[in-house]
């Protein structure tokens, strides 16, 4: 592209890093600038990734007109706040999930968007990779049959003092919203393919959880679910637990299983795989996808190859509000308390 999207950055945490390196390798886009509350954080990530213009606030970075995209990578918390500002200042926007801590705030969040008309996309990164477009394929081709069991599970075990959980309890924290998010969108995106539509709610939702007693969230949670034509999901997550954090699909003619769904490849570039098994069929089939390019920069290249349609196929804005409406009922099920959003209840 002769002319690339200029990027801008909100937040210089792992997240932001990890982003900038992507941006810098795209081929749609560039790194322009940086913002940060802390303006040594700001100085020190500016000068790592070579980016000539760092800023000591959010605001500083949305009044800057050579940034057309803005990136959030900021606590939970602060999603909903900066992806509504961004849209003000008629900042195209990529946030890192989830899009909001509660499904009213990501309400607002695609109002503003369509108001201000912007680009917009909620940061589920496997969606952009070719693995996840192969299992697409693979599933409309009706490989395994009808699908009638998923299996899916993202967890990590995170050791947290007593100010991590404070500040992890005013930012969302728990297993649900920080990475549930993934199995929910991954059952519902497999569900919806195989009835056809675009994005399907569960017809219902059973959830068990352990809830910390000084954390007060969801530690480690299950979800069983059923969607429309009787497919049944069963989903885990969890901060302080580990997990194999694969994806299993069972099907009337075979299974499917993916070691890694989430993080194909470890984000790098190279070779991923989806294993295939036929019913009746002893051998597996082992399913190579190659990719040239790492994982974050597919996901900053279907962004700037998809501004002018506003939204893009693989997250939409209605799959961003259907996945936030599923972990509502899961956290509901489970017993978490609502989380509000004094933001936008202003």
């Amino acid at each position: 592209m002769e002319n690339k999207h200029r990027w801008g950055i909100l937040g210089t945490g792992n997240a932001a890093n990890v982003l900038a390196a992507a941006i810098k390798t795209s081929v749609t886009g560039i790194l322009s600038g940086v913002a940060s509350r802390d303006e040594k954080s700001a100085i020190a990530f500016a000068q790592k990734h070579g980016v000539k213009k760092y800023f000591s606030s959010y605001e500083k970075l949305l009044k800057d007109s050579d940034i057309d995209i803005v990136c959030i990578a900021l606590p939970h918390n602060l999603h909903a706040e900066w992806s509504i500002k961004s849209a003000e200042a008629k900042k195209h926007i990529l946030c890192e999930k989830p899009c909001a801590i509660n499904y009213e705030s990501a309400v607002a969040v695609i109002e503003a968007v369509k108001k201000n008309d912007v680009f917009y996309m909620e940061g589920f990164m496997y969606r952009c990779h070719k693995q996840t477009k192969k299992l697409i394929e693979l599933l409309q081709n009706k490989v395994i049959g009808d699908v009638r069991l998923i299996e899916a599970s993202f967890c990590y075990h995170a050791f947290f003092d007593s100010t991590q959980i404070e500040s992890r309890k005013i930012s969302g924290g728990g297993g649900i919203l920080d990475v549930g998010c993934y199995p929910i969108s991954m059952a519902r995106l497999i569900a919806s393919i195989e009835n056809g539509k675009d994005s399907i709610l569960p017809l219902e939702i059973q959830g068990m959880a352990h809830i910390g007693y000084d954390s007060e969230y969801d530690e480690w949670a299950i979800a069983n679910m059923r969607f429309q034509g009787d497919i049944l999901a069963q989903v885990s997550t969890g901060v302080s637990i580990e997990h194999r954090n694969d994806l299993r699909i069972f099907g009337s003619k075979g299974s499917i299983y993916i070691p890694s769904p989430w993080v194909p490849g470890g984000a790098g570039p190279g070779i991923t795989s989806i294993f295939l098994k036929q019913t009746g069929v002893k051998e597996i089939q082992e399913v190579h996808i190659e990719t040239a390019v790492g994982l974050y920069q597919q996901e900053i290249d279907t962004v700037g190859m998809n501004i002018h349609n506003r939204q893009t196929k693989e997250m939409s804005w209605q799959d961003t509000l259907v996945n936030m409406a599923t972990m509502a009922m899961w956290r509901k099920s489970v017993g978490v308390r609502s989380i509000s959003d004094s933001y936008v209840l202003k």
